[in-house]
């Protein structure tokens, strides 16, 4: 019987500033690590009207095809959006909101994003999860920690299977970040942010 693979990796970057290099997912690879979450920009711009950043869109298939390359499971992750402002930014700027959680549109175009970072990706078996956003702030869009968004603001989750991304209401059900079966588990494992009001 084959021993269940324990994920060991690394959160790398890849921006508009920085591209990671083939050579550092194989120095990776080399000390041990068999994942990598890849924390990226995302791939239509943060405002209106949310056209595509071809940039970063181009950044995110170079990255996932050189980690693969290496031999490293993927997870994306995404940092910004449409509608939404990268936290390290909105924690740090006073009256900064993303407007992901509160805009139609925004969330309309978010889901769409996702919708294509999903197709392209979704039946590459070593791309093993999504996080949808990294470290969401929807309690700043309503009046702090204690308060929940709306209810119109949804969370997602991707079915794996299709690749489909759904709209659902219920934030501890669906968490951000969905693994995939194929890789050592028996089934989908969902986790969600503890960061979240209860």
């Amino acid at each position: 019987m084959e021993e269940a693979r324990v994920p060991r990796g690394a959160n790398v970057l890849v921006s508009h500033e920085h591209q990671p290099t083939p050579a550092e997912f194989r120095a990776l690879q080399t000390d041990g690590a068999n994942l990598v979450q890849l924390s990226i920009e995302g791939i239509q711009r943060t405002d209106p009207p949310y056209v595509e950043d071809t940039v970063a869109s181009g950044g995110l298939a170079l990255a996932v095809r050189d980690a693969l390359a290496a031999g490293l499971s993927v997870v994306i992750a995404v940092r910004t959006g449409p509608g939404l402002t990268d936290v390290a930014v909105e924690a740090q700027t006073p009256g900064l909101q993303s407007k992901v959680w509160v805009d139609t549109t925004a969330r309309r175009e978010f889901i769409r994003m996702w919708q294509r970072i999903a197709i392209t990706f979704g039946r590459e078996p070593r791309v093993v999860g999504y996080n949808l956003i990294v470290e969401p702030l929807p309690e700043a869009a309503v009046g702090g920690p204690s308060s929940r968004p709306d209810s119109d603001c949804r969370c997602f989750r991707i079915e794996v299977s299709t690749g489909r991304l759904l709209p659902t209401r219920s934030w501890r059900a669906s968490g951000l970040l969905i693994s995939v079966p194929q890789w050592s588990l028996k089934q989908p494992v969902s986790l969600a942010p503890s960061t979240l009001p209860s």
